[in-house]
């Protein structure tokens, strides 16, 4: 599916909430926003090229999205809400093209957790850094919490 686009900033809050037909999406550089669940449930999305200039990923903004099986952050990434890939069951291979300063978050108030710090080193493998990108959504299932990545 193909869609002209005009320049936008941003993909809204559920844009393309359950698109089916959507197989593959290529951001133009000029989106630095992708709000809550804009591509939630589109299952038969196997691509994803993100803009450049993007800053900042929605909460569950790619959930259900079986079938994608990797991804790259850029360097500009800063925010990655919670969920943001939850249930990406075949997602194998993140590239972050920052590694660096990334710190998990805790969601809920909770004394027993404190932030996270996730190290250039674990983000560097790709695989690692899938496993620690579906880690939020794991630890909630476990009854812990949920964590929004944040970079400095």
């Amino acid at each position: 599916m193909r869609i002209k686009y005009v320049d936008i900033d941003k993909i809204c809050h559920n844009a393309f909430y359950c698109c089916s037909k959507i197989k593959s999406i290529t951001l133009p550089n000029t989106v630095t926003q992708i709000e809550d669940g804009a591509f939630s449930d589109c299952y038969e999305l196997t691509e994803i090229k993100l803009s450049d200039n993007l800053t900042s990923i929605g909460n569950r903004a790619f959930y259900c999205c079986f079938k994608v099986t990797d991804l790259t952050i850029g360097s500009n990434v800063t925010y990655i809400g919670k969920y943001a890939f939850e249930e990406c069951s075949g997602l194998k291979s993140v590239e972050f093209k920052v590694a660096e300063g990334w710190n998990l978050h805790p969601d809920h108030n909770s004394s027993a957790l404190e932030n996270i710090r996730v190290t250039a080193e674990e983000l560097s493998d790709k695989a690692t850094a899938a496993k620690l990108l579906k880690f939020s959504y794991e630890m909630d299932r476990l009854g812990y919490c949920s964590f929004i990545w944040k970079r400095s």
